[in-house]
């Protein structure tokens, strides 16, 4: 599990779900009494960083063999916007 916390006090990991295989990501604010699922497919998230605004994160994604890195865009209720892929070229 990855854990990464920002300043308006929200937490980004990454956590294995029951039956399930690979950790999604996951959001959870200090006074939430749930955690907010952000992905639902068969990649592994690793190595999640919120930018400070909380607006943002940046996460490695991986699928097997394949890596690469999403931006994740969040409204104000921590909802995923769009992931969109970086490249580096």
């Amino acid at each position: 599990m990855s854990l990464n916390l920002h300043s308006n006090e929200q937490l980004l990991s990454t956590h294995k779900v029951i039956n399930e295989k690979p950790p999604q990501l996951q959001v959870k604010g200090r006074n939430w009494v749930i955690l907010k699922r952000v992905t639902w497919d068969s990649a592994d998230y690793v190595d999640d960083l919120f930018f400070s605004d909380a607006n943002q994160a940046i996460v490695k994604h991986q699928s097997g063999n394949q890596e690469s890195l999403l931006i994740f865009n969040f409204d104000v209720d921590s909802n995923v916007l769009s992931p969109q892929p970086i490249n580096l070229d």
